[in-house]
């Protein structure tokens, strides 16, 4: 993985913090007392506890976290990133297929019951065709996770963000809005492709 750029607002030691175009050979920073250093590395530590299956702890953890003097209790963290090892890809990959196959989504839908052996077929279909080469502008996006105080943490995950509007809300296990670009390769050449408006999953 790779972090292209880190956006802070309201956290701790920082009101707004716009670091862009990291670079990527980057492993050390330095600076005198006080300038945020140790609230950097905070704010990747904020993002992780975010993501976690926790959101209690996770929300007490930085409930006090919000900037100082700030006309509200919210914070946002935000990451332009990119997934750049075969692990990260193929976890994605799976994520997003266990997505397109969660069978209340389905239901909802479709406004109907569809058998359960139809059911196992797509999911097989989707495990079987769907690769890490179909889901490249996946891997490429802007990660946001935002506190309102005791609400909870907000996540949402935006791939390709400005080009083709496509998020993944990551708050409640996963919801995927927007329209994804046409994928390629097996899925495309078997006439089905996963380019649907609105919610996916």
């Amino acid at each position: 993985m790779k972090v292209h750029a880190i956006y802070i607002n309201h956290f701790l030691s920082f009101d707004t913090l716009v670091w862009e175009e990291l670079d990527p050979h980057l492993n050390i920073i330095v600076g005198p007392n006080g300038v945020g250093k140790t609230n950097l590395f905070r704010a990747f530590q904020a993002i992780r506890d975010a993501l976690s299956s926790v959101q209690n702890e996770a929300t007490t953890r930085w409930i006090d976290a919000a900037h100082r003097g700030a006309e509200d209790d919210t914070l946002t963290i935000t990451l332009d990133l990119q997934f750049t090892t075969v692990w990260e890809q193929r976890l994605l990959c799976a994520f997003f297929a266990a997505l397109l196959c969660n069978e209340q989504a389905i239901y909802q839908a479709l406004q109907n019951n569809p058998d359960v052996q139809s059911l196992r077929r797509f999911s097989a279909w989707v495990q079987e065709h769907l690769r890490p080469e179909d889901l490249s502008w996946l891997f490429s996006g802007r990660l946001t996770a935002t506190l309102a105080g005791r609400v909870g943490w907000q996540c949402q995950y935006e791939a390709q963000p400005g080009k083709q509007g496509f998020r993944l809300d990551l708050s409640y296990g996963g919801t995927l809005f927007g329209l994804a670009p046409q994928v390629s390769n097996t899925a495309t050449k078997t006439g089905d492709h996963f380019s649907r408006p609105g919610v996916i999953a």
